[in-house]
């Protein structure tokens, strides 16, 4: 799924308290339901509804609280569903197989064969064995590769082969008799010195040996390393295990900052609207309590001259 454990925990809290809060205002009365949705809006649950799943309202709210929070929680949805929408989306057209071994623990962990040149046997074989890797076949036919895919055929065999030499590699690349996968792994299984021969006592050595100091900074071990590796051998490509996360709350922290945060400016306006109409109608009252009280005591005045 798109979210981790978490990020569906507040997600279903935030919805849960919206739509509760929507049903309990129905049992207030319509004077509080006409402040908090808005005069002429009759399915509000609906509305909230549609707004999740990307609807456009046919009728907005013309006062200013509603239509406020009505907007907040558009932003906070449209958030929330593009998220959902791209990661989603990410997943459908992900290769949603088993991933390849990408180190030569995860050999061991899914139980490869590493198949190895003889003459290469020995170098392999102390590596491999180091990191307690699976286990190790040699081969010198020069058919083992057709031998190993006759064998899966026939389903004589359910093991998994890792080739880490390049001549069974050009070998499946040109006679296309494998329809397995061949890869590179991450770790560094041999390094060889890369030098230039040159006669004894060459006239030109001095030169030579400046022009390889300035090809060497300029790329030409990667150059021939990269030619080497890719466009002869042509390893398959490794998505990264990163590619298949799943969005945390620190990725949607940004949309429920922006819910609770703007969410709560209407309704703190709100509140401070109300207090100050509660101050008004205190004070209007006491001004004509103060009203009352002068015109009472101007006509015990007038009723006192009379007598």
């Amino acid at each position: 799924m798109p979210f981790d454990n978490l990020t569906w925990i507040f997600l279903f809290l935030t919805f849960g308290l919206t739509f509760a809060t929507i049903f309990g205002l129905q049992f207030c009365p319509q004077l509080i339901r006409t402040i908090i949705f808005g005069k002429g809006i009759n399915n509000p649950a609906y509305n909230a509804l549609g707004i999740f799943y990307g609807i456009s309202q046919l009728r907005l709210p013309r006062e200013s609280f509603p239509r406020a929070t009505l907007i907040i929680f558009i932003w906070f949805c449209l958030i929330i569903r593009t998220c959902w929408q791209s990661k989603m989306f990410e997943l459908m057209t992900s290769d949603m197989r088993k991933p390849l071994p990408r180190t030569l623990e995860d050999l061991r962990k899914m139980n490869y064969t590493v198949v190895v040149d003889k003459l290469k046997f020995g170098v392999y074989e102390d590596l491999l064995n180091g990191r307690e890797s699976p286990n190790i076949l040699k081969f010198t036919k020069t058919d083992l590769f057709i031998d190993l895919y006759k064998r899966a055929l026939d389903g004589e065999t359910k093991s998994k082969y890792a080739f880490f030499t390049t001549d069974i590699s050009e070998q499946a690349a040109w006679k296309k008799v494998f329809n397995g996968s061949l890869f590179t792994l991450e770790n560094e299984i041999l390094s060889k010195p890369l030098a230039v021969s040159s006669p004894l006592n060459n006239i030109l050595q001095y030169q030579l040996n400046k022009l390889v100091d300035h090809l060497i900074p300029s790329g030409i071990l990667n150059h021939l390393v990269n030619y080497g590796v890719w466009h002869l051998h042509r390893p398959i490509y490794i998505e990264p295990e990163d590619s298949k996360r799943v969005l945390s709350m620190s990725d949607l922290q940004f949309g429920f900052v922006i819910f609770l945060g703007f969410m709560s400016l209407p309704i703190v306006v709100f509140i401070c609207e109300l207090h100050a109409l509660y101050v008004r109608r205190q004070f209007r009252t006491l001004l004509g309590l103060y009203e009352f009280v002068r015109v009472i005591r101007e006509r015990l005045k007038d009723y006192h001259d009379k007598w």
